[in-house]
């Protein structure tokens, strides 16, 4: 009996030899030897059967030998006058007789024991032969295990798989090309394929020499498997699993896997076919698309292709099909192009969908700040014509016409922008006030532009600043306009409690600038002096302001030129000593008389060199 030490249990059946006679026994791994007064029967310690029996009479005692160190021990048996000593046959045969027999667990267990590094490539082909066993049995998963361990390459198995071979048929390396599988059972097939992707892909994430057709067969394998169908598209996008082309274009294509064809098209750099492919499948998705592609391919999926194209030609074949299907989308990828909007093709694409061709034109100046005149007139007559075009009484309406005015006025605002006879009509018709004082600002109309904005829009503080703005460098020209903005108040048709305040809030601006006698001058009849306290004390003080700091800037220039001429005397005051030595700095040649001129650093010069250098 086998009893553990630790347990006292019995893992193993024990060896039954009550008709044999047994007055001896001895252990020779992984044999047991037993002895009788007759022969000597070899029993396996794995299965408990007897494996051989050698006669041999006489056996008085029975005991291990070690020969050499490190090996097993040599059982020697002593009769009267002799002594035998029993030698294993060979490991190597043993084995080969055991996986004939199909025993290959006692195969790989004597394998194991004897094998070491000098015979491993020996115990691989060992693991290979037990393995194959295993397969014709359909003992699928030891068998991986095996070919995992024995680290053969897939083709071993792949050649029993001729229906799987693609058709170069490269693989075909063993030489026993017969199928284990029967392939009139749909049952076994479906077993072996499901074996064939677990140990492919537990063979592929310990290897490195996967083959791109290892990988092909790999891909056929997840599309026989309803299972695996799921794996097809991740397997395809991974730019670590290299495929053969044609190979895999037809696969998918008879398998009807085209969403995963146009992915692969994408991976291999065939973006034409790939965008013609999903824009039929937006279009018009098959019937018979396997049920994990449904829904894959959308518009955002195309989307984010068209982001990776890089040829604008392709880019403007597929536009018009985007900007039907999603103007939104479209103009994403508008963006993304790497566009500096000189190219008129996408200006004449975008002609029929204003809407994109507004927000396009937006990103271009707004966003990426291209300064071009010719996109500037484009983006004002857009948004002329969407303004035109926008009811005015519905609420979003109002909210998009209000953000547009002001883009609106941007664009005017800029020196790039040009007036031309379209966009002065347009705004004339649409009657846009604050765009037309900006035209009448740019064309230098700024008392017909302070009629707009102090009569027709009543915008006072936006007059006050507009005198300011346009004022700034100019006070002469600040001074006429803050006096035409209040003539404007004071004119009698206009005259009304409101320009009345508006007026003395003028006259009371601390950045308002005026002549005080013309403003008396302005004054209506009906008026008051005392109305005029605020400013007439303002400009009083201002006034003396003016005067003090004016006569203290006059004596400090008064003390500065004085102190030049000082130190001009002081000059004429020094002796200058003339000799022959002595030359012109520019010419190097001597005073012939003594007309000089003597620089501020003490030099001489004569009066023709210096003024010829000037």
């Amino acid at each position: 009996m086998f009893v553990s030490a630790q347990t006292l249990v019995a893992p193993r059946p024990p060896i039954n030899w009550a008709e044999l006679r047994v007055i001896r026994m001895h252990y020779s791994a992984p044999y047991i030897l037993v002895f009788s007064r007759e022969d000597i029967w070899v029993f396996s310690s794995i299965n408990q059967q007897p494996k051989q029996s050698l006669q041999l009479l006489g056996c008085r005692s029975v005991c291990g030998a070690l020969f050499e160190a490190g090996a097993h021990a040599t059982p020697l048996m002593a009769a009267d006058s002799k002594v035998w000593a029993l030698e294993n046959v060979p490991w190597q045969e043993q084995v080969d007789g055991l996986l004939e027999e199909k025993r290959v667990n006692e195969a790989l267990q004597i394998a194991r024991s004897y094998s070491d590094e000098d015979t491993l490539p020996h115990f691989r082909g060992i693991l290979q032969r037990a393995a194959l066993v295993q397969l014709h049995r359909q003992e699928l998963r030891p068998a991986k295990e095996l070919l995992l361990e024995s680290e053969c390459s897939p083709s071993f198995v792949l050649a029993f798989c001729p229906d799987l071979l693609p058709s170069a048929d490269i693989l075909t390396t063993s030489p026993f090309f017969i199928p284990i599988f029967n392939p009139h059972d749909p049952a076994a097939m479906n077993e072996r394929n499901a074996f064939l992707i677990a140990y492919l892909e537990e063979y592929r994430r310990s290897s490195t020499d996967f083959t791109e057709e290892m990988n092909w067969i790999l891909l056929k394998l997840f599309s026989l498997s309803e299972q695996n169908e799921g794996s097809i598209l991740p397997f395809i996008k991974s730019f670590r699993n290299i495929l053969p082309y044609e190979e895999t274009v037809h696969l998918l294509s008879e398998r009807r896997y085209l969403v995963a064809l146009a992915f692969f098209q994408v991976r291999m750099g065939h973006l034409e076919k790939a965008l013609t492919l999903m824009k039929d499948l937006v279009d018009n998705p098959p019937a018979d698309l396997p049920a994990r592609e449904v829904g894959v391919v959308t518009v955002s999926t195309i989307v984010d292709v068209l982001k990776s194209v890089e040829q604008e030609k392709l880019l403007l074949q597929t536009l018009p099909w985007l900007l039907k299907k999603d103007q939104s989308a479209g103009l994403q990828v508008l963006k993304h192009m790497s566009s500096n909007g000189n190219s008129s093709d996408v200006r004449t694409l975008l002609e029929g969908f204003p809407n994109v061709h507004r927000q396009y034109l937006e990103f271009l100046i707004f966003d990426k700040e291209i300064q071009k005149e010719q996109l500037y007139q484009e983006l004002a007559v857009s948004y002329l014509t969407n303004l035109s075009e926008l009811p005015s009484c519905r609420p979003d309406a109002i909210f998009n016409a209000f953000e547009m005015r002001t883009n609106l006025q941007t664009v005017l605002r800029s020196p790039l922008c040009t007036f031309g006879a379209d966009i002065e009509a347009s705004i004339e018709q649409l009657q846009l006030h604050e765009e037309k004082v900006i035209l009448l600002a740019k064309r230098g109309e700024h008392l017909a532009a302070l009629d707009l904005l102090a009569s027709r829009l009543k915008d006072r503080a936006g007059a006050v600043q507009y005198c300011v703005q346009y004022g700034k460098r100019d006070k002469l020209l600040k001074r006429q306009l803050f006096e035409h903005l209040l003539a404007i108040y004071f004119n009698p048709r206009e005259q009304n409690e409101e320009s009345v305040r508006a007026a003395l809030e003028l006259l009371n601006d601390e950045e308002a600038d005026f002549d005080p006698a013309k403003v008396l001058s302005m004054l209506p009849a009906n008026w008051p002096l005392s109305c005029l306290e605020g400013f007439l004390s303002h400009t009083l003080r201002r006034s003396l302001h003016s005067q003090r700091t004016g006569a203290v800037e006059r004596g400090l220039a008064k003390c500065l030129h004085f102190s030049a001429q000082l130190s001009t005397v002081g000059r004429l005051k020094d002796k200058i000593l003339l000799t022959e030595e002595r030359r012109c700095i520019f010419c190097k040649k001597p005073f012939l008389d003594c007309t000089f001129k003597r620089l501020t650093d003490g030099r001489l010069v004569h009066l023709h060199c210096h003024s010829s250098n000037q």
